[in-house]
């Protein structure tokens, strides 16, 4: 809960919401994904300030450069075209390791790179890329190198009254390769060691290089002398083990309860030799196919300011309008309050409370067709929006055949995490009807489950999936 919030204004435009940054100051926060925000506890906070609804959603791609707009998600750079040729995919790479996928469709790419944590990912790929972040405040718009965004924190380098509105990556030319490695303990678990390589190459020789560690310290930074090493030079394995200890020398870095100071150091060298590698046999590929020029795709319709409860006369409950499994429902919630709360409250048990953190996928729901963790997500966020829980799947007389092929399988044992678990495989399986088991296990891969393993889970997706295509 955040405790103090008790409006929630929706701009339709970057103007008008630069106009309420700057009456509003250190009172409003800014909500893009808001997995952060639903963590707030500044006492400060009386307004939140939901910006999805001002467009800049797209990624555009022209043939120099592709522009991504804050409000894209970060899912989208996992998937999109243009961002999956740029740099032979180094960025999309860095996007699939935030997280689990419903964190991933909730975290949009400018509140990502403000929002910036030691272990956050894309940030360490858009200083490697030399990426370019157009600014919006109330006096007008500017555009920031990555090396300027990220020399303070990107909070302390924005105005009051400023917001991060787009995202542009130079379109390389010539024989050039990029690489991110990510080192951690699973999949989806924080960065240990983030490391990402860009090169270009005449030939054999390397004529300027970058080299970008993260998860080290606060912010991400360039290892100068590992770029050094390589210039004019042919990327040798010897050359290659050299840069990457003078990278592991470079670093500055402490212990924490993941790992201590001294092997974060030599994980360091161990990331950024193989980023080192990939990116020079990435580059020895060649240039890659010309980009598209990609149709916007379109964007969440804009909802009107929300009406105030009749009950709330002191502003401290809200009224909110959504379709909550295909009907449309009106309820009131605290501003600063969990979807998951409200959704409890309203008698959908079936979302479930677990680590409340985003990590166990108990509460998962779909959001416009799209699994995302009802505990990071505030109410105020879905105004307007589609809500879709486990209820809606099926009834005990005519179950939905993912439920029916759970029950057949052996799937289900407590049923704590079975809710998340089906909702999760119902979003894939409207996406992709004939998935592989390593795009199921892909789908699931933020939805733990303590008693059956995973084996008969993916066994019941498979078989779904097949009864739903005949």
């Amino acid at each position: 809960m955040t405790c103090h919030a008790r409006s929630c204004r929706y701009p339709r435009s970057a103007t008008e919401a630069t106009r309420l940054l700057a009456e509003l100051g250190d009172q409003a926060l800014v909500l893009a994904g808001g997995t952060t925000a639903a963590l707030s506890r500044d006492p400060r906070i009386t307004t939140l300030l939901d910006i999805t609804r001002m467009g800049h959603d797209t990624i555009e791609a022209t043939a120099g450069e592709v522009s991504i707009g804050c409000n894209a998600r970060i899912q989208d750079l996992v998937e999109h075209p243009a961002v999956l040729t740029l740099w032979k995919g180094m960025l999309g790479e860095a996007a699939g390791g935030v997280g689990s996928l419903p964190i991933r469709n909730a975290v949009r790419v400018g509140g990502n790179a403000v929002a910036l944590f030691r272990w956050s990912d894309p940030p360490v790929a858009y200083l490697a890329m030399g990426a370019l972040f157009d600014v919006v405040g109330a006096t007008g718009e500017r555009t920031l190198r990555a090396e300027e965004f990220f020399e303070r924190h990107p909070r302390q380098v924005l105005g009051q009254d400023e917001l991060l509105i787009r995202v542009r990556i130079p379109v390389p030319q010539g024989a050039c390769g990029g690489a991110f490695v990510k080192l951690a303990r699973t999949a989806f678990d924080l960065a240990v060691v983030d490391a990402a390589v860009t090169v270009r190459m005449e030939g054999e020789r390397c004529l300027d290089a970058r080299v970008v560690v993260g998860a080290t310290r606060s912010l991400p930074w360039r290892a100068k002398e590992a770029e050094e090493m390589r210039r004019g030079q042919k990327l040798e394995p010897r050359l290659i083990q050299r840069a990457a200890r003078a990278a592991r020398a470079a670093t500055q870095t402490a212990g924490d309860v993941r790992t201590s100071a001294e092997l974060r150091k030599r994980w360091v060298e161990v990331g950024v030799g193989r980023a080192l590698q990939r990116a020079h046999q990435a580059a020895r590929l060649g240039p890659g196919s010309a980009l598209p020029v990609l149709a916007e795709r379109p964007g969440g319709e804009l909802a009107a300011g929300l009406p105030r409860d009749p009950g709330g006369s002191d502003g401290a409950w809200i009224g909110l309008q959504a379709q909550v499994n295909g009907q449309p429902v009106c309820f009131r919630a605290g501003p600063g309050e969990e979807l998951l709360r409200v959704l409890r409250r309203e008698g959908l048990s079936s979302v479930k409370r677990g680590c409340q953190q985003g990590d166990c996928g108990a509460c998962t729901v779909l959001v416009d067709g799209r699994a995302q963790r009802a505990c990071l997500l505030l109410a105020a966020q879905v105004q307007g929006r589609s809500i879709t829980t486990v209820e809606a799947l099926g009834s005990p007389e005519k179950p939905h055949p993912l439920q029916a092929a759970f029950v057949e399988h052996g799937a289900i044992q407590c049923g704590f995490c079975t809710p998340g678990m089906l909702l999760a495989a119902e979003a894939l399986l409207c996406q992709n009807p004939a998935p592989s088991a390593d795009q199921v296990r892909g789908a699931l891969d933020g939805n733990l489950c303590r008693c059956t393993g995973y084996k008969k889970i993916v066994e019941a997706v498979m078989d779904a999936a097949e009864r739903m295509r005949t």
